[in-house]
């Protein structure tokens, strides 16, 4: 069996291949066969029809169609016979024209025929000149003179001699300069390679290159600003009350108002306009001068208080209820709500303005809010991180029914995270995010990975 068995199956595998092929064989004749009845069916069918067709046309329309004629025939020649008399009235009335016309159809025939015969003798003239000035000019050609014979046989045993004397030297320099000419030729397509090389290789590894350029530009960035920051002296910390000759501090409780420059001037504008309409608005601005803090300010809320800033009425009510909207792709502010010593401890934009009391009234609006010219979409997770240490990275953004944001992808949501953590100083969150990114971006490419983490972009 171990002999016969290999040889048994094959022959089992080929009867069945056979028998398959036979079938598929017999299926495709018996289509064919029943695909040429099919067709001669139809063929006899149209036959039949075009048979009958002509059959009712000799049998009626014919004669039909033979009668017509004639009787159109009859109607012509006496429409015909009719219009004879007048025609011939109106002939013999117009005959003056018609013979007017003749004439002039006559001269204009006759000085035709006068300039074709005019022009058919001057060209005849003008041929026998040429031929005869060609037949000069062939015989002059023919009867060179001596002189001139004696100059072209030196001119052309002199280009002869000087001839064989370049081609020598060209003989005795052929060898070397054929070297030299191979090696330069080389070297012309060796660097049309290359370039066609780099060319390609700055093709492909231009986004690479914006990428790694762009992070190192932000670490550099947080860098350069906390350095900055680190080497001046931090004012002294005010104890007790605030001094009575007009000295300022910053709340314990701050107000931020982030939103694009755009979208904060919209709403100063709309707020504007509906106060100037008569609407009751907030009174910030005096709650400020006679020192009682705004409601929205005194409210200690450790969530961020995600609430667009309405106009009029509806404000006040939603800061009392503590209504919060989410952003949208549209734009809008948002505020925020969080201890004026966690800003003069995160990052570099907070701690900078905050650790300033000469900032104490600068860059607020009408409501108290200190703005943040900024987009608001990773706003709230900068936010909890100042709070408290934690922060979650953002992820893919896929849009639901309701939301006209675009689809991103982890990577995009990583870079708008790094750039916005890095305006903000946040050199933490700045580390993760792009350490992140890169590590998403060139997974599979740990020779890349590997000379990321020693410039100290991936952690």
């Amino acid at each position: 069996m171990t002999e016969r068995a290999p040889r048994l199956v094959q022959r089992v595998k080929r009867w069945v291949v056979l028998r398959r092929w036979r079938l598929a064989k017999a299926h495709v004749q018996v289509g064919i066969c029943l695909l040429r009845h099919q067709r001669a069916v139809l063929a006899q069918r149209s036959w039949l029809f075009a048979a009958r067709v002509l059959r009712i046309y000799v049998r009626g329309l014919r004669r039909i169609y033979l009668g017509m004629c004639r009787r159109r025939s009859a109607t012509i020649i006496q429409a015909a016979a009719r219009a004879l008399a007048p025609r011939r009235t109106f002939i013999a009335h117009a005959s003056h024209l018609f013979e007017a016309r003749r004439a002039a159809e006559r001269a204009a025939a006759e000085s035709a025929a006068a300039a074709h015969m005019q022009a058919v003798l001057r060209g005849h003239v003008q041929r026998h000149q040429y031929r005869k000035q060609l037949a000069e000019m062939a015989a002059l050609k023919a009867q060179l003179p001596a002189a001139t014979f004696i100059q072209s046989y030196f001119r052309g045993a002199k280009g002869r001699k000087d001839h064989q004397r370049r081609l020598a030297e060209l003989l005795e320099r052929l060898i070397p300069s054929a070297l030299k000419l191979q090696q330069w030729w080389r070297v012309v397509l060796s660097e049309k390679v290359l370039r066609k090389l780099r060319s390609v290789v700055d093709r492909f590894v231009a986004a690479h290159r914006r990428l790694v350029d762009e992070v190192s530009g932000l670490h550099a960035q947080v860098d350069a600003a906390l350095a900055a920051l680190d080497g001046i002296a931090p004012p002294p910390a005010p104890s007790g009350p605030p001094p009575r000759n007009g000295g300022k501090r910053f709340e314990m409780w701050i107000t931020l108002r982030v939103g694009l420059p755009e979208a904060i001037e919209a709403e100063a504008i709309s707020r504007a306009g509906a106060r100037a309409d008569g609407g009751q608005g907030r009174t910030r601005a005096s709650s400020r001068a006679t020192g009682t803090p705004s409601r929205l300010a005194s409210t200690p809320r450790m969530a961020s208080s995600v609430s667009a800033e309405p106009s009029d009425g509806a404000a006040a009510a939603e800061g009392e209820s503590g209504g919060s909207a989410q952003a949208t792709a549209s734009g809008g502010t948002q505020v925020f709500s969080v201890r004026s010593m966690a800003l003069k401890k995160a990052g570099t934009h907070f701690r900078a303005f905050f650790s300033d009391p000469a900032n104490v009234d600068a860059n607020r609006d009408e409501d108290g809010h200190y703005l943040v010219p900024r987009s608001t979409k990773h706003f709230g997770a900068f936010l909890e991180y100042i709070r408290d240490g934690s922060c979650e990275l953002p992820t893919a953004y896929t849009p639901t029914t309701y939301d006209n944001r675009p689809a991103s992808t982890e990577c995009d949501e990583l870079l708008a995270f790094a750039r916005e953590a890095a305006f903000y100083g946040l050199k933490p969150l700045l580390e993760q995010a792009s350490s992140r990114m890169l590590t998403l971006t060139y997974g599979e490419n740990k020779a890349m990975l590997q000379l990321l983490r020693s410039k100290g972009l991936v952690l």
